[in-house]
């Protein structure tokens, strides 16, 4: 059931949009915390009786300073087709900061806008350039009901969303903050929506098709006779949203009317604008040939500056230029840098293969040289073991004479530094040997013809030394 006030008005809930112009007004480099990234006093709320047509009650302005405290604060409004697509979520990117340390002064709420990182210096450059088609935007849920003058009154703020930062001729947009009702026709927000979006560049577009060029654009006058014109189409609008007799079709009919009689209205003040901008072009033209004529000193200070203006955007140009050249030759030692990495990649890797199977010849190397030494001492043990055997064999000893003990023995000889030779050595041994035996031979059987024969029977049924030599040599194969 909706709430009566006094048991005349009817109040009702309903989601509005409200700008606050020059949200920076007195905002100096001593209110830039550049420390917490944070700009004090910062206006979110301006004055009881907005340009919308709508009046504040205290209550209301109390609420805002009260749900000011910790609210987030966006880049720009979303459009309706994007709150749909959404489903009413901000996006994240878009979001600029929190404000902090709320508080009332008089009509107007104030608070300080702790921004994030990324957003700060821009929010600094506009608190400081201080636009004038910049303002603090609230977006809130609201009671209201009209008075008997047919003004939109303001009873309470139920929640604030959001306090936004908006950039956009407050005469536009303040056409529309009032026409998103609780339950309004959905024919009738797709009809406003696809006419604000025709109508927010309206004054630019007939302002060039007048003639008037950009850089006037924000003159005074102009400012004047737009915010004139827009307060008088924003009490038109909203007197036919909230006119009860009318049905959703005579609402449109009147919207559009509405629409095309602000066309018309803003060409014919524009008109009159453009005639005074041409005189005023005409009277400095003026100015310009006299100041030729009487001060032409001054003429030719104004052409060198001119000039190095010429020249500074030429500087400028080769600087891009150059920028552009440098971030060429950048991408191209970059490019031949991981080149550069990908070859030393590969002759690494190449390397280390190297390395690997020279690692393993070396091992092999070693097993070869190991082998080598093996068979080199063979060979040495084998000739000298020859050797031996030769000088055995050439001496004719008795084949018991030639013994596993006593050639092993002759085996470990070895040269001796005095000049001793093995070869020397076993000949010494050999001679030895023999003398050894012809002493054992007399000792058993005597002397004289008696020992001589019987040594003579004894050596017949036994082998040459020369065989009994082959035969050692035979048996010790190794």
């Amino acid at each position: 059931m909706a709430k009566k006030i006094k048991s005349m008005h009817v109040i009702k809930q309903k989601d509005l949009i409200e700008t606050a112009q020059n949200p920076f007004e007195n905002i100096t480099e001593a209110n830039i915390d550049t420390d917490n990234n944070t700009i004090q006093g910062c206006c979110l709320f301006g004055r009881a009786e907005s340009i919308n047509n709508r009046i504040y009650q205290d209550k209301a302005i109390e609420s805002i300073a009260r749900l000011s405290e910790g609210v987030k604060c966006f880049a720009n409004h979303p459009s309706k087709t994007e709150i749909k697509e959404s489903d009413g979520v901000r996006k994240i990117q878009d979001w600029v900061g929190v404000y902090r340390n709320a508080r009332r002064d008089g009509e107007k709420v104030f608070a300080d806008l702790e921004c994030r990182e990324s957003y700060f210096d821009m929010m600094k450059d506009i608190a400081l350039m201080q636009p004038a088609d910049v303002g603090n935007s609230i977006n809130a849920r609201v009671e209201v009901f009209q008075n008997e003058k047919g003004m939109e009154s303001v009873v309470d703020v139920n929640s604030l969303r959001s306090v936004d930062i908006v950039s956009s001729a407050a005469t536009t947009i303040s056409l529309f903050e009032a026409v998103k009702e609780e339950n309004k026709n959905e024919e009738l927000d797709i009809l406003l929506e696809t006419t604000e979006s025709r109508v927010k560049d309206k004054f630019k577009i007939l302002m060039v098709e007048e003639g008037i060029i950009q850089d006037q654009l924000d003159n005074e006058k102009i400012q004047d006779e737009i915010r004139d014109v827009t307060w008088i189409a924003n009490r038109l609008l909203d007197k036919t949203i909230h006119d009860s007799d009318l049905n959703i079709t005579d609402k449109k009919s009147k919207i559009i009317e509405i629409f095309d009689d602000l066309e018309s209205e803003i060409r014919k003040r524009l008109s009159g604008i453009k005639e005074s901008l041409n005189e005023s072009k005409e009277n400095k033209q003026m100015d310009l040939q006299t100041l030729k004529t009487e001060h032409p000193e001054l003429v030719k200070v104004i052409l060198k500056e001119a000039q190095k203006a010429d020249n500074v955007v030429k500087l400028e140009a080769d600087l891009d230029k150059f920028k552009t050249d440098l971030q060429e030759a950048s991408d191209k030692v970059d490019k031949l840098t991981q080149t550069n990495k990908d070859q030393a990649k590969d002759l690494n890797k190449k390397i280390e293969d190297l390395g690997k199977e020279l690692t393993e010849a070396k091992d092999k190397n070693s097993e070869i040289e190991k082998e080598l030494d093996e068979i080199k001492v063979a060979e040495a043990f084998a000739d000298k073991k020859a050797k031996i055997n030769k000088q055995i064999s050439e001496s004719k000893l008795p084949k018991d004479a030639i013994t596993d003990v006593w050639v092993n023995d002759l085996m470990k000889l070895e040269d001796i530094e005095e000049g001793a030779t093995v070869e020397g050595q076993v000949k010494e041994r050999i001679t030895d040997r023999i003398t050894l035996i012809n002493k054992k031979s007399g000792e058993i059987k005597g002397s004289g013809e008696e020992f001589k024969q019987d040594l003579e029977e004894g050596n017949k049924n036994k082998k040459s030394t020369e065989d009994a030599g082959k035969d050692f040599l035979a048996d010790s194969q190794y």
